[in-house]
């Protein structure tokens, strides 16, 4: 192989180099974006939950409006209407004595949750760590987030409010985004790979073949040879010689 590698010319060996460097910038280039996109993503994801756990939580002053089922439907409903991406949102009131399970207060939505035996695992981590918790793991195959609110009463957890978010339509946006991307640094590595190559043919690779030829005349009896000067570089000095 290195043999090979050192009978190719000059040009070929310049263009190898040069797309491996660009390759691996554009490399570089789409990890650093979609780790950025994944962030952005996250960050909307989490605001869009924190907005949502606020107006529960702020509507919810004690624990006779926690009850107030028609009151909490009605909410939930209104919620549906504002947050098209949201599918599902259920409020629970965490029990009083130890070891009882989170009761479903109401729902929204397209939920099995208020007819399943106990509540999920955020509602039961949320009561422990009393912050917004927000679940990834299955937004890759579903395209579902899942999110868990807790719900304050005099700074002491009283529920929590679950739902879940679909990521569909922003991922499909995402991955369009993601093929103009890799599309536009296709583009891109082509004409910098042509234009260096370009430069190069007749700058160095042409000049440097006229010399060479005139120095294989010279070498065979004719004294009479000469290269056009084209340029004032160091290789239009040589070509002068």
């Amino acid at each position: 192989m290195l043999y090979q590698w050192r009978r190719l010319s000059l040009q070929v060996k310049m263009t190898v180099m040069i797309s491996l460097i660009v390759g691996a910038f554009a490399v570089l280039s789409e990890w650093i974006e979609s780790r950025l996109i994944q962030h952005t993503v996250e960050d909307n994801v989490q605001n869009t939950a924190l907005a949502l756990g606020r107006s529960v939580d702020q509507t919810v002053t004690n624990l006779a409006t926690l009850f107030d089922r028609e009151a909490r439907t009605k909410e939930l409903s209104q919620l549906m209407i504002t947050l098209p991406d949201l599918l599902t949102i259920v409020i629970y009131a965490y029990a009083t004595e130890a070891g009882e399970t989170p009761s479903v207060v109401t729902s929204s939505g397209s939920t099995e949750l208020p007819r399943q035996t106990g509540a999920p695992l955020l509602i039961q981590q949320v009561f422990k760590e009393q912050r917004l918790l927000i679940d990834y793991t299955d937004r890759d195959q579903t395209h579902r987030v899942f999110m868990a609110t807790p719900i304050f009463v005099k700074n002491d957890v009283v529920g929590a409010t679950y739902a879940t978010f679909s990521t569909l339509q922003m991922d499909e946006a995402l991955e369009s985004m993601r093929r103009i991307s890799r599309i536009r640094r296709l583009l891109t590595w082509l004409t910098i790979v042509i234009a260096i190559n370009l430069f190069l043919y007749f700058k160095v690779h042409r000049p440097v073949n006229r010399v060479l030829s005139a120095i294989e005349t010279v070498s065979g009896g004719t004294l009479t040879a000469s290269v056009p000067v084209e340029e004032q570089d160091e290789l239009g000095e040589l070509a002068s010689t």
